[in-house]
């Protein structure tokens, strides 16, 4: 009779064929038993056969996904949902590479507003009764689409623009041009400016051929004014009682290339007259 154990390869250390189960491994067979019956020898027959034991995994976990996109604009979030063919006990999810969740609970993700443009990767690995399974989407994250109109009727500032000088334009709802509000210069002492900026990039493949806008002003004539420029180069100046009216500028600014548009309120070293102040309106940027 002949007794086989299995023996690891790197430890041999006796294992049972069970905890092999989920594993393809080299092992070695030590073989011992009876005598020898075709010499009549009573030298019992020993010796060792290495033989390679390739034992098939548990049946793998199949993954599903809800939610991935292919392109995410930047910026931008998506949750992406995993569903399993079978009970899990973790879920590990990694985007390029790098840990982003993992967890008992963690069937789904929530992410993207900080990932830079380019092509992605987001990976989910499971993990559950001795076995595992992976899955990986490949994804874009594209550039901003740029609003092209902008009338402030949401109430929220637009991101698009950045404020300076000694005091931020806020969304008014005082006075506008076609909507419920409109964007006011800031409170100024004698001296100081409040100056807001829209600024971008024009996609590719585009031109901006033209911004308009409408304003409003009321300052005193003169010396406390409105002032639009494009690119630091000043184009506008309105003073005094100005009411509603548009303002249109002709452009030629090709893809990929930057823009910048400025609006100014600025007082002198003195007087005060009227509301103190500039409006703009229903901002237009046309893109060809």
């Amino acid at each position: 009779m002949i007794d086989a154990r299995a023996r690891t390869e790197s430890s041999g250390v006796a294992v049972s064929p069970s905890a092999l189960l989920g594993a393809a491994c080299a092992v070695s067979l030590i073989l011992c038993g009876c005598p020898d019956p075709s010499n009549n020898s009573t030298d019992k027959v020993h010796g060792s056969l290495d033989v390679q034991l390739t034992v098939a995994l548990p049946g793998a976990v199949a993954i599903g996904f809800s939610g991935q996109l292919l392109q995410l604009e930047q910026g931008s979030i998506m949750t992406v949902s995993a569903t399993t063919s079978s009970a899990v006990d973790s879920y590990a999810w990694y985007i390029d590479g790098t840990a982003a969740a993992q967890g008992p609970a963690a069937a789904s993700i929530t992410f993207g507003d900080t990932l830079g443009g380019g092509a992605h990767t987001l990976t989910l690995v499971v993990t559950g009764e001795g076995a595992f399974s992976s899955r990986e989407i490949a994804f874009t994250v594209t550039a901003r689409s740029q609003p092209t109109s902008f009338s402030f009727d949401t109430g929220g500032f637009p991101p698009e623009f950045t404020c300076a000088g000694d005091a931020a334009w806020v969304i008014d709802g005082a006075a506008y041009h076609s909507s419920p509000r409109a964007l006011r210069s800031g409170p100024l002492e004698n001296g100081q400016a409040s100056t807001v900026t829209l600024s971008g990039t024009v996609p590719a493949g585009k031109t901006l051929a033209a911004i308009s806008f409408y304003r409003k002003v009321s300052s005193e004539p003169q010396y406390d004014s409105l002032t639009f420029s494009i690119g630091g180069t000043e184009q506008g100046r309105w003073s005094g009682e100005v009411g509603w009216g548009q303002a249109s500028y002709t452009l030629s600014i090709g893809g990929g290339m930057e823009y910048r548009f400025t609006w100014s309120y600025m007082k002198d070293s003195a007087v005060s007259i009227g509301a103190d102040c500039a409006w703009i309106d229903d901002v237009v940027l046309t893109v060809q």
